[in-house]
C-alpha cells in the first residue's frame, strides 16, 4: 500500500552479505551500481590528473591523493553499512543436521 512504512526485515538491500568472512559482497540493485561506479570515478579521475605531473611536488600530491582516497573510501563504508545488512562473520552456508 502506498504510503505504508517497511519493517526492517523488509528493508531491501544494495549490497548483499558476503558468503565468507566480514562485510558486503556485490550489489543487489541499480542503487548500489551507481554507488560503487562513482566510488571507482572518484578513486581514479584524480590518477588521470596526476599522471600528467612533472613538477617536483609529486610526492607531496601523491600523500594528498592517499588523504582523498581514504576519505572516500570511509564515505563508501557508510553508505553500504546503511544501505547493506548489518556485517559480521560469515562462514558461508552452514548445513542443518
Amino acid at each position: 500500500m502506498k504510503g505504508e512504512h517497511k519493517s526492517p526485515t523488509d528493508r531491501e538491500y544494495w549490497f548483499k552479505p558476503r558468503s565468507y568472512g566480514f562485510g558486503w559482497g556485490t550489489p543487489t540493485s541499480w542503487k548500489g551500481w551507481v554507488v560503487l561506479g562513482v566510488y571507482f570515478a572518484l578513486l581514479l579521475t584524480p590518477l588521470v590528473w596526476m599522471s600528467r605531473l612533472t613538477d617536483e611536488r609529486v610526492e607531496e600530491i601523491i600523500w594528498y591523493y592517499l588523504v582523498y582516497q581514504a576519505g572516500i573510501t570511509v564515505a563508501l563504508i557508510k553508505v553500504v553499512s546503511a544501505h547493506g545488512p548489518p556485517p559480521k562473520w560469515r562462514w558461508g552456508k552452514r548445513s542443518r543436521d
